[in-house]
């Protein structure tokens, strides 16, 4: 009885235990999905209708036309459905709010994968004489899950113009299938360019390297066109024209997470410049890119955004920040609440001295709960005695550099200045410690940046360890 208050996510997993068990053979195969199509078809009434608000899998509504069976293409219907009636799932698809559906094959088995068969013999029979009808004339949030078998836009039959929020993520396959998939994810973008729904939310993952200009081409057709965005988050590189097609739409945009191209005529100041200028209501930016630099010059545009919550930015090199570049940024976020400036080129690491966090602590400790820089303690600077105005009042998570950038000798000192200044519980993060396996079991032997986060954990070993 328990189990059918969540009788989309049981259906799902029965749906997964057909496809994975090697006992069962064709027929048991679709004997056992014609009585979950059963179930399907008996799960109505007034009572459940809230039940079909948010579906785990496309199948639990296609399988209300006709019985379906796994195949090697995906699942298709078992009989002709061009006769099926349709009453059923026309009135539980204006159900349907949200729909997460995996539209890929895992390990050889087709798992929820639709074959284009069944959605076009789906559609012929909803929507005579359409390509793509919309299955879900009521759909707000549509997540999207495409693996190495991507076989066009079949997505497209489920936006419907009342989306808001779409999700869209389709992992790497072998070589020999890129060009096919970077043509379907062409065809997608452009089909997307022409939809009626201005979403609010975008979330877009194209896991086959660096995007061809077809694709990039395609992604920035598709932002323009979008005027009531709030949320993006993209790892399709953004190119010059990505970033010039997202300013033209209403400055509505408050969180940006994105992959800038490593190119000539484009940087972090003209990021940030472009930005400013054009959303200055923007809460988040998380930004990396593989070759480019970071100053205080580059990031201070970004101090016309007041509203700004989160800074994460990531390249090759990174200039230290020096105390008055911190209270600017304090003084112009009054909320920030997680700033992270961080290098990924070690040889060109431009370390922060440690005592620059009294000056973040005095500044932002009221409101900082995550920071993240490369952080250097050499073998003669004093740390500085912590005052009251100067600690963290709700530091969580404190993010430092290299392991190895600490004297040996001075990780109880460094602990001590840590334990003063941070929130009691402040999880210490070392860049590079998951390269070297857990730490030793004989606490003795930490050394560096892993000491002083057993030590900050632990403070009554400090002395004794």
């Amino acid at each position: 009885a328990h189990r059918v208050l969540f009788l989309p996510e049981l259906l799902l997993e029965i749906f997964d235990g057909i496809d994975a068990d090697p006992g069962l053979n064709s027929k048991d195969r679709r004997a056992s999905l014609a009585s979950c199509a059963l179930v399907c078809k008996a799960w109505e009434g007034p009572a459940n209708d809230c039940l079909w608000r948010a579906l785990p899998s496309a199948l639990a509504l296609l399988g209300l036309l006709g019985p379906m069976e796994c195949t090697e293409e995906g699942w298709d219907y078992v009989t002709d459905i061009s006769n099926a009636d349709v009453s059923r799932f026309r009135r539980l698809s204006n159900c349907v709010l949200t729909l997460t559906h995996m539209n890929t094959s895992v390990w050889g088995n087709a798992r929820s994968k639709i074959s284009n068969k069944t959605l076009n013999a789906a559609i012929s029979v909803l929507s005579p004489g359409s390509t793509f009808g919309c299955l879900l004339p009521r759909l707000r949030t549509l997540s999207w899950y495409s693996g190495a078998s991507y076989t066009g836009p079949q997505v497209l039959s489920f936006i419907s113009p009342s989306l808001e929020t779409f999700a869209f993520n389709c992992i790497g396959p072998s070589d020999l299938r890129r060009i096919h998939n970077l043509e379907s994810g062409v065809d997608t973008l452009n089909a997307l360019a022409n939809q009626t729904c201005q979403l609010r939310r975008i979330l877009f993952t194209w896991g086959f390297g660096r995007a061809a200009e077809p694709l990039e081409a395609a992604f920035s057709k598709f932002i323009r066109n979008q005027t009531r965005l709030q949320f993006l988050s993209s790892l399709i590189d953004f190119t010059k024209d990505i970033v010039e097609a997202l300013t033209s739409s209403r400055s509505t945009l408050r969180v940006l997470h994105c992959r800038l191209a490593a190119t000539r005529d484009l940087s972090f100041l003209f990021v940030s410049e472009i930005l400013s200028n054009r959303f200055d209501s923007l809460q988040e930016l998380n930004v990396v890119q593989s070759d480019g630099e970071i100053n205080f010059a580059s990031i201070s545009p970004l101090l016309a955004c007041r509203s700004l919550r989160q800074l994460c930015l990531r390249t090759a090199r990174v200039a230290a920040l020096h105390p008055s570049e911190v209270v600017a940024m304090a003084t112009a976020w009054p909320k920030i609440e997680e700033l992270r400036l961080r290098s990924s080129l070690i040889g060109a690491l431009e370390l922060h001295p440690l005592p620059i966090l009294s000056v973040f602590g005095k500044s932002m400790g009221s409101t900082l709960q995550t920071l993240g820089l490369d952080f250097e303690v050499d073998e003669t600077t004093p740390l500085p005695e912590v005052k009251i105005p100067d600690v963290f009042n709700v530091l969580s998570q404190l993010r430092v550099g290299e392991i190895d950038r600490i004297p040996g000798g001075r990780e109880e000192n460094v602990a001590r200045y840590l334990t003063a200044l941070c929130p009691s519980g402040v999880s210490i993060v070392v860049g590079v410690s998951d390269l070297f396996g857990d730490p030793p079991e004989d606490k003795s032997l930490l050394a560096g940046w892993d000491k002083v986060a057993y030590l900050v954990q632990n403070p009554q070993y400090i002395g004794n360890l």
